[in-house]
């Protein structure tokens, strides 16, 4: 769509660009991606810091089952950690496949 108007003598063309739908759509994609990925980060990196800070408390609370916490530390790691990879395969499920 274009207008044309005249001001001092100069002729302008203004074009008014729709954004289209495959646009907006790529735009929601990624923002979704971004969000599932950064939240998921965010929510891990929390526990994760919550897992470790507990083990050291317990173990200056309690020495002699540092080992026994040692093995618990490291599983609730890793399932804490799993959570981001879930949020980065929901969200190139989400700009790939939707």
């Amino acid at each position: 769509m274009t207008f044309r108007s005249e001001q001092k003598g100069l002729v302008r063309t203004v074009e008014l660009i729709i954004p289209h739908i495959a646009t907006l759509t790529n735009l929601g994609k990624g923002l979704g991606f971004g969000l599932s990925v950064g939240l998921a980060a965010f929510g891990s990196a929390i526990g994760i810091g919550l897992i470790f800070s507990s083990v050291i408390n317990s173990s200056a609370r309690q020495p002699e089952a540092k080992n026994d916490l040692k093995a618990l530390m490291w599983v609730g790691f890793a399932v804490t950690e799993a959570i981001t990879f879930f949020g980065l395969t929901g969200g190139l499920m989400l700009l790939f496949l939707v």
